[in-house]
């Protein structure tokens, strides 16, 4: 029985080849054929384009092991609408010794470096970590060991680099654990070399070196932001306990900082919980949403497709009667015309599935430069290969119950007779049905898209604000170390002379932070006839500029009072 079903298939699959030359009509008009299969591809590629990105960024966990248990903590301010916050270190530190629910729990916060001793200065972006980032990921360095919890000490300078950076721009000495680099023009030990492909947190722009919150420990005369209750610039992540829920991780957290609100009531008094979420969700944000209605997007266009191939099908199955006529008329049951459009259905979405991973294949690259948390991991791996050939089965299975269906009812009777008319009164109405659901999912599709048109439309005239013609950034990072006080001040002045000097350059000015780099600093402050206590101080965005920062970058400005050079000499004398 099975070698006859094999038979019956392979027969199937043969004639099926011969018509598709055919499909979905007489050779005179090949172009059909093409058009089916660019239809499938787009749409099948499409979906699998879309599809790798969710499973990249949504459906494929950490690179860590035991990534479920991971977790990310904030603070949660009641400020206004309830919202996460950072962590200052105080309530870390806190966090860290009174919890009982985490293996781990580690801060992290951006940083850049300068690293000198080479043949050129070099800029690396990097991490300032709480000592146990290893431990708490389950992860061993390359070379070297994790950081100790001594490393904390202001007077430590450990370093751990990335692998990418010791292999690259260090030549991959083996022996580098243990000597001494030049960061920031302070002597750092380098204790290990992380993981090949190792990041940590995983951004579109990794960090090449991880050093201990002993930087923020030793920031000279003013207090250090270790001992600063209200600077708030921490993330933290840490390792559920085995057996651990998340649920009893807020709960215990929650206490924590409800008990911290009462005792710090000056920083801490707006804080009195938590937000404890998965790592993952807390990476993904606000892309999973606008991700899975893409995807639904790209299904409507697939079951349009499919609609429309059904539909050139079905015609195409009218146009054979007298073929089936005669095979009936030899034998040939209805279960085995059904077969032939079945498998037929199946080549030709075989062939689209193949197209379509073309299509992806080339498509991803586009996907790549979104600015989307993991998207650059975006790859067709084996879930995405199953997705596209369950795509293909579906879209044949679609596409071909249609004229399938027609063929296991109709009579084939007087097929044979010429002039006879094929098409019958249900098979009008299947034709006219496919239509009007091709013109409803068509119209969907083109509200939809004519709504993100008009947003971006929008958006590309709004007023930004500021003129961007002409306007070049760049970042410079000035060492703790000789860069102190009115030597940095002198050292920015130099500077802005020297650009200025530059032919084609008509203004400069500097700025911290840079505009539209996501980087922000606040301060809080007091309005003299409404005095507040520190905890329900209003909180305001600021930027520190230099004279000439607004007529560089094109800001009007709608009140006098700009800033003056004499301002900035002021500065430096003081």
């Amino acid at each position: 029985m099975w070698c006859s079903h094999r038979f019956l298939f392979a027969s199937a699959l043969r004639s099926g080849l011969k018509r598709l030359k055919q499909f979905p009509a007489p050779p005179d008009r090949p172009a059909f054929a093409l058009a089916g299969i660019l239809t499938l591809a787009l749409g099948i590629g499409g979906n699998t384009t879309v599809f790798s990105v969710v499973n990249a960024v949504i459906l494929r966990p950490l690179p860590y092991p035991e990534s479920d248990r991971l977790v990310s903590v904030q603070s949660r301010d009641i400020r206004g609408t309830p919202h996460p916050t950072d962590l200052s270190y105080p309530t870390f530190f806190d966090f860290r010794a009174e919890n009982n629910v985490f293996e781990h729990i580690v801060s992290y916060r951006d940083s850049e470096f300068t690293l000198t001793g080479t043949d050129q200065p070099i800029h690396l972006r990097g991490q300032i970590v709480s000592s146990d980032l290893f431990p708490m990921l389950h992860v061993q360095p390359a070379l070297g060991r994790g950081f100790l919890p001594r490393e904390e000490d202001a007077a430590e300078r450990a370093v751990i680099l990335s692998h990418e950076l010791w292999r690259g721009r260090l030549g991959g000495d083996p022996a580098i654990v243990g000597t001494t680099l030049m960061i920031d023009g302070q002597p750092h030990t380098v204790v290990g070399v992380a993981p090949p492909r190792f990041e940590f947190p995983i951004t579109q722009d990794p960090a090449q070196m991880w050093t201990t919150v002993a930087r923020d420990a030793a920031s000279g005369t003013v207090t250090p932001v270790t001992k600063q209750r209200g600077a708030r610039m921490l993330n933290a992540m840490a390792r559920l306990k085995p057996g651990v829920s998340i649920e009893q991780a807020q709960a215990r957290m929650d206490a924590i900082a409800a008990s911290l609100s009462a005792r710090y009531p000056d920083s801490n008094k707006n804080q009195p919980g938590t937000y404890v979420r998965p790592e993952i969700d807390h990476l993904i944000g606000d892309a999973r949403w606008p991700l899975f209605i893409l995807l639904a997007a790209v299904g409507v266009v697939l079951v349009v497709a499919c609609a429309n191939i059904a539909n050139l099908l079905l015609a195409h199955a009218e146009e054979r009667a007298r073929e089936f006529t005669v095979r009936a008329a030899i034998g040939a049951g209805r279960g085995r015309i059904v077969r032939q459009f079945i498998t037929e259905s199946l080549t030709l979405s075989a062939i689209g599935c193949a197209a379509g991973l073309a299509v992806a294949a080339w498509s991803l690259r586009l996907f790549r430069a979104l600015p989307v948390p993991r998207v650059g991991e975006t790859v067709i791996d084996g879930r995405v290969l199953a997705f596209s050939l369950a795509l293909a089965v579906v879209t044949s299975v679609l596409f071909g119950f249609a004229p399938a269906l027609r063929a296991a009812s109709t009579k084939f009777s007087g097929g044979l007779k010429d002039g006879s008319r094929t098409s019958t009164r249900g098979s009008d109405r299947l034709r006219h049905g496919l239509c009007v659901a091709q013109v409803a999912l068509g119209l969907v599709l083109v509200s939809g898209a004519g709504l993100l048109i008009g947003s971006f439309l929008h958006l590309v005239r709004r007023d930004l604000g500021f003129r961007p013609e002409g306007l070049l950034t760049f970042s410079i990072n000035l060492p703790d170390k000789g860069y102190a006080g009115p030597k940095q001040l002198d050292f920015h002045a130099r500077l802005l002379d020297q650009l200025r000097s530059l032919p084609g350059v008509t203004s400069s000015a500097l700025a911290m932070p840079l505009p539209l780099t996501g980087n922000q600093m606040s301060v809080a402050f007091n309005i003299q006839q409404r005095p507040a206590p520190p905890s329900e101080r209003p909180r305001a965005n600021m930027a520190i500029v230099t004279p000439g920062f607004f007529r560089t970058a094109g800001v009007p400005v709608l009140e006098a009072g700009i800033l003056s050079s004499g301002m900035m000499r002021r500065a430096r004398r003081s």
